[in-house]
């Protein structure tokens, strides 16, 4: 086992506080598909700048983003409804330290809203510097199509 004080050898490296680290040179790259089927109305409602997603019909509850399933009632008897969008800022952090797959994005804001019917949501908030946010502002949630990189998203922007 290597001490901190002897010197490391290739593949570890030594940070600045004398920590042993394993380096690889190695690219991590991950394709995956997600099975849509049975939340299919949810992607065709963001196309069409709709926010959709499921409720209850025997406890209520609803579900953002949709499940197909309630988890409460161990049913699968739901029903397809309309967001506003409205929503009020919970929290926020400004992530700066990207995950590789971000890493061509500047930072960006990720923000818990509340929906107004109840659910929270987790999404990326634009249009407004990282000052400006503040607990408890009103947000909209919205659906976005981004073209050029061919995914279908929601975003909340301030509202």
């Amino acid at each position: 086992m290597m001490m901190k004080e002897e010197k490391a050898k290739l593949p570890f490296i030594v940070d600045k506080r004398g920590n042993i680290q394993l380096k690889s040179a190695r690219t991590l790259s991950l394709s995956f598909i997600i099975p849509a089927h049975r939340g299919i109305k949810f992607w065709e409602g963001i196309r069409e700048g709709k926010l959709l997603t499921t409720k209850c019909k025997k406890c209520g509850k609803i579900y953002f983003p949709p499940k197909m399933d309630c988890p409460d009632c161990m049913i699968s008897d739901m029903d397809w409804i309309e967001l506003s969008g409205d929503a009020e800022l919970e929290s926020f952090t400004e992530i700066v330290v990207k995950p590789a797959t971000f890493s061509k994005y500047p930072d960006y804001i990720c923000a818990v809203g509340k929906l107004k019917e109840g659910p929270k949501a987790l999404a990326w908030l634009t249009g407004i510097r990282k000052e400006d946010a503040k607990v408890g502002m009103k947000l909209k949630l919205k659906p976005k199509v981004v073209e050029e990189e061919e995914r279908l998203a929601y975003e909340f922007t301030p509202g």
